[in-house]
């Protein structure tokens, strides 16, 4: 009995350590350089072409083990039991949170005030997707509510201000966001078809406010403009940083 109590022990061990030291260790980043230069080179000095594929893997799990020991007992190698934040950009923009906003001068003195908020568009019947937020801004001269889009890293919401395209970004985390923004000035052009689009919007954001357009139809007004914007922005170098601010 003592010998299976002691195997099992003894198994669970080499299990731990094999999963939560050597893999982690074996399989790395996919861009961290040294943790596969260190693999590559043991394999080279302890295993042999005269080894079976069995013999080699059951080599390659000894020297291992044997040698993350090692590490560890020496303090080379030390295990973080630090936990992973799971939690995605969509968990945070779904909390309801209030976020207040602030610009500073070089004196570290407010100059601007605002706050942001976001309210996941979600209704029965709804059928152009999910990641879709009503974003409110408290602030001039967008202050009012517009549509944003998750895309997974950064929520994205597009404004129109006389003849400048404004690209707004917020990065999530725990306890706090940051705000980016961006400006493009619109080519003369492009003036007319952005004011256009831009009314449309707002005008289908008017109806749906008041039950007078379904949710999808206001989406789709909303996206005409916002996907306009996206390709301004994306073709055009000439954009300049507005700010960017913790907002907490």
């Amino acid at each position: 009995m003592n010998k299976i109590v002691s195997g099992l022990i003894g198994g669970l061990i080499l299990w731990s350590i094999l999963n939560f030291v050597v893999k982690p260790l074996i399989e790395g980043d996919k861009n961290n350089n040294n943790s596969r230069e260190y693999i590559k080179n043991f394999k080279k000095k302890h295993i042999t072409e005269e080894q079976t594929s069995t013999e080699r893997a059951s080599t390659e799990r000894k020297i291992v083990v044997e040698k993350i020991i090692k590490d560890i007992e020496e303090g080379k190698i030390i295990i973080s039991t630090k936990e992973e934040d799971t939690t995605t950009n969509s968990d945070h923009l779904n909390n309801q949170k209030v976020y207040s906003c602030s610009l500073k001068d070089i004196n570290n003195i407010d100059t601007a005030e605002w706050t942001i908020s976001t309210n996941a568009i979600s209704k029965v019947g709804m059928v152009v997707g999910s990641g879709k937020y009503l974003v409110e801004n408290s602030c001039c001269p967008e202050k009012g509510k517009r549509l944003g889009i998750d895309k997974g890293l950064k929520l994205k919401w597009f404004d129109l201000n006389d003849e400048n395209l404004y690209l707004n970004l917020i990065e999530t985390s725990v306890d706090k966001i940051k705000h980016k923004k961006f400006s493009l000035k619109i080519e003369p052009t492009e003036i007319e078809r952005f004011n256009k689009l831009f009314n449309g919007a707002e005008n289908a954001k008017k109806g749906y406010n008041s039950d007078l357009v379904s949710v999808n139809s206001y989406i789709s007004e909303e996206e005409k403009f916002f996907y306009s914007a996206k390709a301004s922005f994306k073709n055009n170098d000439n954009s300049t940083s507005v700010f960017d601010v913790e907002c907490k």
